[in-house]
């Protein structure tokens, strides 16, 4: 099972990469032979430490006139950063020296790099604080996702009842805060409506303040991403409160765009990605305070015919601008535009000769100038070994 930080920055984007004409390949950095960077025009770093062997490659890459890139879809990038995450404040001595010194390392790689690519707006204005070449690549869907989207789509709620379900699906442990900004209007929502029932998906501890409701309410613990579009499919709302933090301001709206996958309309605070992505009463709702999530929440449970409304309306805000296929091309483009032109010499052979030291001399001059410069040739002549 991947991790969705993974999947979205790594998996995903090589599959636009694809769509858009780009061969690429994927290497863990612990088993990274910096050699094997001659055979690529781009390497991208996807939050990746610094150590050793990374450093011999990207040195090997410049000299080579590679481009190098730094992927990264959070702000852990500069120690300064995770002191606003909650969980970090637990940390023990040993662990925080530990955690503290991965993100310098990282940040470290970082700083070594051409340009960065990253998910959100908000990071990458934190990100041209260390590096001027920045390019957002928002998250989206890839294929495996909108085929098992497009099962659940067909397979969903087939006994229907007067429940409506709402959904929340936390991806870590830290979202235990996120779902108390909401405490007030949960509370009162399900005192007010007795077939209203809420479904908590993920790392996420039962909230005390619902004991009352505990019948009405529903805990099930992290899932592979596979299911989760069945399990969305079958909820009537989806919900994706966050507190206003710099580190939340830097994520994405992946709930948003999962959700609507399946059609399931999505109410959100009106905050970071989810503002800049949801057109609200379009695609989405938008809500700043309880009241407002109440408000929505009351709608909702009512008229069913706007939750579906909503819901294919995300669906198709998706289908157009939230999947590798349609995205690819514009990451493709950033890619060839940033890189080295990329020059091959043909040579029959490796022995020095008259016509062979002019081509070598002429690889240099363009190398020097900044050009990718390739030679190829059929074998390598025995002698010269």
């Amino acid at each position: 099972m991947f991790p969705n930080s993974f999947r979205y920055r790594v998996l995903h984007q090589m599959e636009q990469l694809n769509s858009g004409f780009l061969e690429c390949d994927e290497i863990y950095y612990l088993k990274l032979n910096p050699m094997i960077i001659r055979n690529y025009r781009v390497i991208i770093f996807f939050k990746c430490p610094w150590t050793e062997k990374v450093n011999k490659a990207i040195q090997l890459a410049k000299i080579l006139k590679k481009t190098v890139l730094f992927d990264i879809n959070d702000l852990l990038f500069d120690n300064k950063y995770i002191e606003t995450i909650p969980l970090n404040k637990s940390l023990r001595n040993k662990m925080k020296i530990k955690y503290d010194n991965r993100i310098e390392r990282i940040g470290k790689t970082l700083k070594l790099c051409h340009g960065a690519i990253t998910s959100t707006l908000a990071i990458a204005r934190e990100l041209k604080k260390y590096i001027s070449n920045v390019f957002i690549n928002h998250n989206v869907a890839n294929e495996e996702m909108w085929k098992l989207s497009q099962e659940a789509l067909i397979n969903n709620r087939s006994i229907k009842d007067n429940n409506i379900i709402i959904g929340y699906f936390s991806g870590s442990i830290t979202h235990n805060l996120d779902l108390e900004l909401i405490k007030p209007a949960l509370i009162k929502i399900l005192k007010k409506f007795k077939n209203v029932k809420l479904l908590l998906v993920g790392k996420i501890s039962y909230p005390k303040y619902l004991k009352e409701f505990y019948k009405e309410i529903l805990v099930k613990s992290f899932i592979d991403w596979r299911k989760l579009p069945k399990l969305i499919s079958n909820v009537d709302i989806n919900i994706s409160p966050i507190k206003n933090s710099l580190f939340n301001l830097a994520k994405s709206a992946n709930m948003w765009v999962e959700a609507s996958l399946v059609k399931i309309p999505t109410i959100a605070s009106n905050f970071g990605q989810f503002k800049n992505v949801i057109k609200h009463n379009i695609t989405g709702f938008l809500c700043s305070n309880n009241q407002e999530w109440f408000n929505t929440f009351e709608t909702l449970i009512k008229d069913e015919n706007l939750r579906k409304i909503i819901g294919e309306n995300a669906y198709k805000e998706c289908q157009q601008n939230y999947n590798t296929i349609y995205s690819g091309i514009r990451l493709s483009k950033y890619i060839n535009n940033i890189s080295s032109k990329h020059i091959g010499f043909f040579l029959p052979s490796l022995q020095i000769a008259g016509g062979i030291y002019v081509v070598l001399k002429h690889a240099c001059i363009l190398q020097d100038e900044g050009l990718d410069v390739e030679l190829i040739f059929d074998k390598i002549d025995i002698d010269l070994i």
